[in-house]
């Protein structure tokens, strides 16, 4: 692992694999979610397939990005690079060779700036430094729309069933430019 930014008790890290270990902070949201009883979407079950299904695919790689603080994970997100069509057709993606998609961005300690700081401080930087040029997401959690819309544009709604299939999750997509 390659330690990539320190500020104060909190250090930014990148492995170059995935680990489900890794998916520890989208396992505490879950709980978080089911304790406070927001909805029935279990990200830990869908990142666990997701990741399975991605691994298999030879044309993508995964970057974790780990936030540890005190020596414990307190946050995880995950960069894919790659033919990004694979995984990715709610919208297009007209330069997939400069492009990413953010999945799973998940930190135990929210509402202190750090996921803020994560993005700004360190993942745009980074991944501006290799060239790349834009990085995609989508989130079916509306609390977190106004946060994404900070760093980027929308640039496509969708819809799914929850688990449970009772509910309809109301979804947007995010193109984030790098080095604006």
């Amino acid at each position: 692992m390659q330690k990539l930014y320190t500020s104060g008790d909190w250090s930014f890290f990148l492995s170059q694999s995935f680990h489900p270990r890794f998916l520890a902070p989208t396992e505490h949201y879950v709980q978080l979610k089911l304790t406070n009883d927001w909805d029935d979407y279990n990200e830990l079950t869908h990142a666990t397939r997701f990741f399975d299904e991605a691994q298999k695919k030879p044309t993508l790689e995964v970057d974790s990005h780990l936030l540890m603080k005190g020596g414990k994970l307190k946050g995880a997100l995950f960069i894919l690079r790659g033919e990004l069509a694979t995984i990715e057709s709610r919208y297009p993606i007209p330069e997939p060779e400069k492009s990413l998609i953010l999945k799973y961005f998940h930190i135990m300690e929210r509402g202190q700036g750090i996921g803020q700081r994560w993005l700004k401080e360190v993942i745009i930087p980074y991944y501006g430094k290799l060239g790349f040029a834009d990085i995609y997401l989508s989130s079916s959690h509306p609390k977190s729309f106004g946060f994404y819309e900070k760093f980027g544009k929308e640039i496509a709604t969708y819809t799914s069933a929850s688990d449970n299939g009772l509910l309809t999750r109301e979804g947007k997509c995010f193109r984030v430019a790098i080095g604006w």
